[in-house]
């Protein structure tokens, strides 16, 4: 009986040696990036909380928080630095053509209750421009907003301005771009550095809140009357992704899904859904031809005739040369023909008179 009881010890021996250099292993890391719009020190803040409650739902992991500007998230996932990232609908777009990410979950936020209208802009100007009622009024001043590639704090409210007919492209209104944190437009409108800014939806309400902002300070221009949780100035779009990196292992994506849906809202309001339509944000791209449309620009007429304008500058005067010479040979021809017809007239007058 001696060998099997050796053996048995054997074995019991070898599984308590394999659980302890389990339960000694560290905990398997899980970098998450999040965008921040407001500042490093403010992403920290306002998602930490986030990040402790997931560690408390997923055991035997050690989540790492990150923050980025739009470039420096895109950076990262690139050099596979993250395995999730939480960011805006459009950028999220931008990473999902250029990187490969792919949602798992949309932000509901700010007491909204729709995943698919929850992100908008507000363009808002000191209460005292009264020569300024509407976006409209916009034309020939200035808009200070955070960057180009913001979605809410720009991209959205472009969008609205192009329906109405204005292109700030083309400066009307004529964009001023602070950089982030988006603290600094309100600080270009309250300076008189800008004649309207636009903001996220809700921020201008929560800056009201805590007392950075008097109410009624800065007033928003064009509330839309079907979005009544925050003052906006056009439609709102789905909310921010929480999406995985192309190298994530579809286990870890599902156990993180799993313990977002398993949250309850937070002191702010926000809280986790199953993924969104981010179908209206590829539209208002596609209109704007930016980020993963940007190729269109490329086939437009303004952008075909700027790169081949000397070409077909060419090609046009070859063609009026052409002409030019056509119909002066054509001239000489009809003039060659009169004077060889009145030629063979004046000869058959001469030998009829003969």
């Amino acid at each position: 009986m001696r060998p099997p009881f050796r053996s048995f010890a054997a074995l019991l021996l070898a599984a308590l040696f394999a659980l302890s250099a389990w339960s000694a292993e560290p905990p398997r890391q899980v970098r998450i990036g999040v965008l921040a719009w407001q500042g490093a020190e403010e992403a920290q803040v306002r998602w930490s909380a986030l990040m402790d409650q997931l560690e408390d739902k997923l055991p035997g992991r050690d989540l790492v928080l990150r923050h980025f500007d739009l470039d420096g998230m895109a950076a990262a996932l690139q050099a596979g630095e993250l395995d999730f990232v939480v960011t805006n609908p459009g950028h999220y777009v931008f990473l999902e053509a250029e990187s490969g990410v792919s949602r798992i979950a949309t932000l509901i936020a700010d007491a909204s209750t729709d995943p698919a209208h929850v992100v908008g802009s507000a363009v808002v100007v000191l209460d005292e421009r009264r020569d300024i009622r509407a976006l409209a009024d916009l034309k020939g001043r200035t808009l200070a907003a955070v960057s180009q590639d913001a979605f809410g704090g720009y991209q959205v409210a472009w969008a609205e301005l192009r329906r109405l007919g204005l292109n700030p492209e083309q400066g009307q209104p004529r964009p001023v771009f602070t950089d982030f944190p988006m603290s600094r437009v309100v600080e270009a409108v309250l300076n008189g550095d800008a004649d309207a800014g636009v903001l996220r939806a809700c921020l201008l309400e929560r800056l009201e809140q805590d007392g950075t902002l008097r109410p009624g300070q800065l007033r928003v221009l064009s509330p839309r009357a079907d979005v009544r949780r925050c003052r906006v100035s056009a439609p709102l779009y789905p909310g921010w992704a929480f999406a995985a990196a192309p190298g994530t292992p579809p286990a870890l994506s599902r156990d993180v899904l799993v313990a977002l849906l398993s949250l309850s809202p937070d002191a702010a309001g926000q809280s986790w859904s199953v993924p969104a339509d981010y179908h209206p944000v590829h539209e208002l791209l596609q209109d704007l031809q930016i980020g993963p449309y940007a190729f269109l620009r490329e086939t437009a007429w303004p952008s075909l005739w700027e790169r081949y304008w000397p070409w077909v500058s060419g090609l046009v005067l070859m063609l009026l040369a052409w002409g030019a010479y056509t119909l002066h040979v054509e001239h000489l021809v009809q003039r060659r023909t009169r004077e060889l017809t009145a030629a063979m007239d004046e000869r058959q007058r001469l030998e009829a008179q003969l």
